[in-house]
């Protein structure tokens, strides 16, 4: 059970980290097209790029502290738990193949 739960912490440990990352990423992204768009509207002076180098630096070490902080410095031993599975959209829809649309309707009794 021990190993069970330390495959998952590490598991969400890394998922932390890799959807810290991917979403850094995509700010500095935003931030790179704001900056670019800005310097060539207003001024033909070339861009600086450190700023933008900076901001991917920052989301690097963000990823990387989110990493240590869930898998190192989380005082809790239980993995996060796994969000449930999504709810079918088509239930109860009468679509063909679900349960709505298979279940037998009861039948009326005849007067």
């Amino acid at each position: 059970m021990a190993r069970t739960a330390h495959k998952a912490l590490v598991l969400d440990a890394k998922n932390r980290a890799v959807r810290t990352f991917v979403q850094g990423v995509a700010i500095d992204v935003l931030v790179a097209v704001a900056v670019a768009s800005y310097a060539i509207v207003s001024n033909p002076k070339p861009i600086v790029w450190s700023v933008v180098g900076a901001s991917l630096a920052r989301t690097a070490v963000q990823s990387v502290a989110s990493y240590v902080m869930r898998r190192f410095l989380d005082n809790s031993k239980v993995p996060t738990p796994t969000p449930p599975e999504p709810a079918d959209p088509t239930a109860g829809l009468g679509v063909a193949g679900t349960a709505a649309a298979t279940r037998k309707k009861p039948r009326r009794k005849r007067a």
